[in-house]
């Protein structure tokens, strides 16, 4: 689709993909750059890389600058562009209504600032930041990060959005992460299911070792991790492969984002990016469930069945749940993912919220997602 098709909508993104220390080729990040490729296709954007880390030395001191000029003369704005910390960025276009960085965490902000070109030529230029948490708001140095020259952030923990709308002097929505629902949702819902579980990510070992006693006792099928803190080498495929593998299981374990570490939750029990990969593949959930509130707000259904603290009761629950029929709970789900929870829905969030038009690409995708769940038909 050419620029002419969304003229009017002109749109640059923003992308950490390219960090020289990997750290957007983990898997834990890698489908933020998903959400940007959805973004790219439907807005005919523009991409601009980022290619140091937060420990370059040009970055810490661009950090540390701002962060005195801020505290000081309390002044909010970007600090100035200095020679040799400034990063020139070829850009297509002169002129873009909206520039948009995804922050993989809440200090990631001076890679952007240190970007003069794209607030010159940008209407507007906001930020989103899908994992941060209240408890990375402690550090009263983050009331000097440069909030200052977004239009708007948008956080996807709650709490923590309630708190960045107190220190940024911008406008702050709650706007929660999404899937790429091509890569993960089926229409044929009813297809054979050969993974019995899967586990993917952090996982208790109790209850591991158990499914893994089970699923050598009764022949069944459990897929898990095993290897940690790898970086992925081609995204595109590792996000395409995850979709095939969710596609095909019968129960995912879903625990709410990170379970096991309580100093950073606080007892907050966010829903995980796992959670929306299941529901558009159609996988039945188990696991520490999300906070029930927050699933109804958000899914309008409590979809998680809580699992048993006893790891053989839990494997009792899903070994009942393995044997049920859940075709019109699967169908249900699809249906879910396909009418509200692709990337393409918050992207359309973000154009509202800024005051722009949904660009005519998305906005193509957002009526085909539609048409797709209508296919869907109940159960006989």
């Amino acid at each position: 689709m050419g620029h002419e098709s969304n003229a009017g909508n002109s749109v640059l993104i923003v992308s950490q993909r390219q960090r020289s220390d990997g750290f957007g080729r983990q898997p834990g990040y890698v489908a933020f750059g998903e959400a940007e490729d959805v973004l790219a296709a439907g807005a005919d954007a523009d991409m601009a890389m980022i290619d140091h880390s937060l420990t370059h030395p040009r970055i810490r001191a661009r950090r540390l600058g701002g962060r005195v000029a801020r505290r000081v003369i309390h002044d909010e704005r970007p600090f100035p562009s200095v020679p040799g910390f400034h990063r020139r960025v070829p850009l297509t276009r002169d002129h873009y209504d909206l520039a948009v960085f995804i922050g993989f965490t809440t200090w990631d902000l001076p890679l952007l600032e240190r970007m003069t070109e794209v607030r010159e030529r940008a209407d507007r230029v906001v930020a989103w930041f899908p994992e941060a948490w209240v408890s990375d708001l402690d550090d009263d140095r983050v009331h000097h990060e440069p909030f200052g020259m977004l239009n708007a952030l948008f956080v996807g923990n709650r709490p923590a959005a309630e708190r960045l709308s107190v220190l940024a002097p911008c406008p702050v929505h709650h706007l929660p992460p999404a899937v790429d629902v091509d890569h993960f949702s089926t229409l044929t819902v009813d297809d054979p299911r050969p993974i019995d579980v899967l586990g993917i990510g952090r996982r208790d070992p109790r209850l591991h070792r158990a499914l893994v006693e089970w699923s050598r006792k009764t022949n069944r099928l459990y897929i898990y991790d095993t290897v940690s803190g790898a970086v992925v080498s081609d995204a595109a495929a590792h996000r395409a492969n995850l979709g095939d593998l969710y596609r095909r299981t019968n129960i995912a374990i879903t625990n709410f984002a990170k379970w096991d570490l309580p100093e950073v939750t606080r007892g907050y029990r966010e829903i995980p990016g796992r959670l929306w990969e299941a529901l558009a593949a159609g996988a039945v959930m188990v696991g520490k469930s999300p906070g029930e509130d927050l699933q109804l707000d958000l899914v309008g259904d409590i979809i998680v069945n809580e699992i048993p603290e006893q790891p053989s009761q839990a494997v009792e629950l899903i070994h009942e749940l393995a044997k049920a029929d859940t075709s019109a709970l699967r169908r249900a789900q699809v249906r879910s993912a396909l009418l509200g929870h692709d990337w393409s829905h918050r992207w359309a969030q973000v154009f509202n919220s800024s005051g722009l038009d949904t660009p005519v690409g998305l906005q193509g995708r957002l009526d085909r997602l539609e048409a797709m769940a209508a296919s869907i038909k109940p159960p006989d």
